[in-house]
């Protein structure tokens, strides 16, 4: 095992906003690839503790940084989301901000959830600057049914213009998301994970959603779909049914990993160290 540094501080966004982010850092640089994790909804990028600890102590830098309306940002601003295009620029601007630093020619996403789909936009509109693309449990769909579904979308639509920065509860349960109970028992006390967020966040949820149903098929940068058997909060099948559409499917991988909950990573040791050596299998396939 390589010894490694945690390190956290912020970068400027493209429009001056202040993110910040953490970095595992092995102090002896093994492999050329770096590592930039995209983090799920309300959360931030310490759930990405794991993977970075994973990849650190292999040789392998790993980035990650909180979201707009996460973690470390403003407390009023925690469960905002002004417009979704945002996110993508600022993945962007995080990727042009560790070039500085690593002057690496091969970067990977790493995204759960929410930053799944995230990276996956990224990589249909900026496929030149990533090598590849790592998402476990991608939110193409709530697991909701039909009706609440168009419920909610409807209601966010119609809502959002006027009462942008209302905020409702999110009803996700951290007993959902994971077997791990020490895990669980973190989630419901971290101060940073909001239990509402604005009817704006919902909308441009939706209409994140809506690009990358539609723009899926486009998809040509190497991915591998890790998909948990037993997801509670996202439809499985959505995301599924996305990678069957993929018109280019050379260096594409998709599992099912039958037992898990909604976040893979996040699973008991021994499951989340199946899923890592996958990912770490999948790189060295591609590189």
């Amino acid at each position: 095992m390589v010894p490694f540094n945690e390190q956290t501080d912020y970068f400027k966004a493209n429009d001056g906003t202040k993110l910040f982010y953490r970095a595992w850092l092995p102090k002896r640089r093994a492999k050329k690839e770096v590592f930039i994790g995209i983090h799920g909804a309300v959360v931030h990028s310490g759930n990405m503790k794991t993977l970075g600890e994973y990849f650190a102590q292999r040789g392998y830098p790993f980035y990650a940084f909180d979201q707009r309306g996460q973690g470390h940002c403003k407390e009023k601003r925690r469960g905002h989301m002004e417009d979704y295009r945002q996110n993508i620029e600022d993945i962007k601007t995080f990727r042009e901000f560790i070039q500085q630093r690593e002057k690496s020619q091969k970067y990977y996403l790493v995204g759960h959830s929410m930053g799944g789909a995230e990276s996956l936009i990224f990589a249909i509109d900026y496929p030149s600057l990533i090598h590849g693309v790592l998402v476990s449990s991608p939110a193409f769909k709530l697991k909701q049914k039909k009706i609440i579904l168009a419920i909610q979308k409807v209601s966010a639509t119609l809502l959002a213009p006027l009462f942008s920065k209302t905020k409702i509860n999110h009803g996700i349960k951290p007993r959902e998301l994971v077997h791990d109970p020490h895990v669980i028992q973190q989630r419901e006390k971290d101060p940073l994970v909001p239990d509402k967020v604005t009817i704006n966040w919902t909308r441009e949820f939706f209409r994140m959603q809506a690009y990358l149903k539609k723009n899926i098929p486009r998809l040509t940068v190497p991915t591998f779909f890790m998909i948990a058997g037993d997801d509670r909060i996202v439809d499985k099948t959505a995301a599924i049914k996305a990678f069957d559409s993929i018109k280019e499917k050379e260096k594409m991988k998709l599992k099912v990993y039958q037992e898990h909950f909604h976040e893979n990573f996040n699973e008991p040791f021994q499951k989340r160290q199946i899923v890592f050596q996958d990912m770490e299998d999948f790189i060295q396939t591609i590189s």
